[in-house]
């Protein structure tokens, strides 16, 4: 009963704090941001429709405001600002409303800021320089036509090289086993032949985002005849970067008389095999590899006929530490305090609970291993007397072996008893 009693008031105990605990951090708090914003957003200039942030914080009544490069922004014809709830508008996308900006929650406790957010110009310039270019490639031998002067396109990410081949810019030039593409963005013929001088190729970039196509430089090839041998040569290996838990491509390019066998070799030597994590592509040139890890980074090897090797390097990096975009940073450090604080006072309450009770248990049973002694002490315990016949009397010896203290161990006399025990009275 007492170990139940004890048990209880620890429980209790702890009850209370992690009541305390739970109001601690959801009453007389500023405003904890919970919006989740992207480090950059993307907006052409021709939106044609309103583009809008929302910034949303819980503790209490809240009001908001918005700012741009540190300034208040205010509701215009442009722009609208809603303070209830937080929300920013933009009716028509300007230059002007390109900048960095960031969201104030506040209530009667305080406030909180939201991480910086840039909203940057989805754009595509064009090229420069000169727009036409002959090219003169000697026959059966490799041949290289750069995609240069290429505009500003953002964002990088949906941006793509694209070769058109003939007039116009809907023709797309396929590569195959003797025309290659690298990651720059440059055209390999391999092994180029008396029928690829006809047509023009003209190299462009396409924007997913605007979905606009910016056409640069045409080139005019000139096929000149040759008798040398087209040995097998490397001509292109890249170095990629990737972050950590996506994908990369590792590229190697060989030119030569004949399309090389090319096999991949992994940071260790062993030869790559397709599977979940690797896949090869482009006739051997490319090795994917998904869900890249620190343990992939490192120097690779594409060997070209099991005779020439390049090795590409893969650089594996972090995500970049605004990867929590948008969350709370005032308020987390402090939610965090407060739970850190309330966790550590609940662990030693429990723990002193934990030693009290061990302690009353041991103490419990000390005492009543001192009573069990005493009782020991007080007490004989008698064995019942075995009899031979139970119309004998007991003898002395036998009677006193049994009897302790309160028994009395005299030994039973015989008593006279006169013939006539009654006296006559007259």
């Amino acid at each position: 009963m007492q170990k139940c009693k004890t048990f209880s008031k620890v429980i209790f105990y702890i009850q209370t704090i992690v009541h305390l605990c739970e109001g601690s951090h959801k009453k007389n708090l500023p405003p904890l941001i919970t919006s989740v914003f992207e480090a950059e957003y993307f907006v052409p200039v021709s939106h044609s429709y309103p583009f809008s942030l929302h910034c949303k914080a819980e503790n209490g009544i809240i009001s908001y405001k918005w700012f741009k490069n540190n300034s208040k922004i205010q509701t215009t014809d442009q722009v609208v600002v809603n303070e209830s709830s937080g929300d920013i508008t933009f009716r028509k996308i300007t230059k002007d409303c390109f900048g960095t900006y960031h969201c104030l929650a506040e209530n009667q406790h305080g406030a909180s800021v939201s991480l910086f957010v840039n909203i940057k110009e989805a754009a595509l310039g064009v090229f420069l320089g000169r727009t036409n270019e002959t090219t003169k490639c000697e026959m059966f031998h490799h041949c290289k036509f750069p995609c240069s002067n290429m505009p500003n396109c953002e964002p990088s990410k949906e941006c793509k090289i694209e070769w058109k081949i003939g007039t116009g810019t809907s023709n797309p030039l396929r590569t195959s086993k003797k025309i290659a593409i690298d990651d720059r963005g440059d055209l390999h013929f391999l092994n180029i032949e008396r029928s690829d001088e006809g047509p023009n190729y003209n190299c462009g970039i396409w924007n997913e985002k605007i979905q606009r196509f910016a056409k640069g430089t045409t080139y005019t090839v000139e096929i000149i005849e040759s008798n040398a041998t087209n040995e097998l040569k490397g001509i292109w290996r890249n170095t990629p970067k990737a972050v950590l838990g996506e994908s990369a491509t590792l590229q190697c390019i060989f030119s030569g008389s004949s399309v090389p066998n090319i096999q991949w070799l992994n940071t260790n030597g062993s030869l790559i095999e397709p599977n979940s994590k690797y896949k090869i592509e482009q006739y051997g040139r490319e090795l994917l590899i998904h869900n890249v890890t620190f343990d992939d980074e490192g120097e690779y090897a594409c060997v070209a006929n099991s005779t020439l090797p390049m090795n590409p390097y893969l650089n594996v990096t972090t995500p970049p530490i605004f990867a929590d975009t948008g969350s709370r940073f005032m308020m987390k450090s402090l939610r965090y305090a407060v739970i850190t604080v309330c966790s550590t006072i609940m662990a030693i309450v429990f723990t002193m609970g934990v030693i009290v009770l061990i302690k009353r248990v041991r103490r419990e049973r000390s005492n009543n291993e001192r009573v069990n002694e005493e009782d020991n002490e007080r007490y004989t315990y008698i064995e019942d007397p075995v009899y031979s016949n139970s119309h004998n009397e007991l003898s002395e010896n036998e009677y006193s072996s049994h009897c302790y203290e309160e028994v009395s161990c005299d030994t039973p006399k015989r008593m006279k008893v006169d013939d006539n025990p009654y006296t006559l009275v007259d």
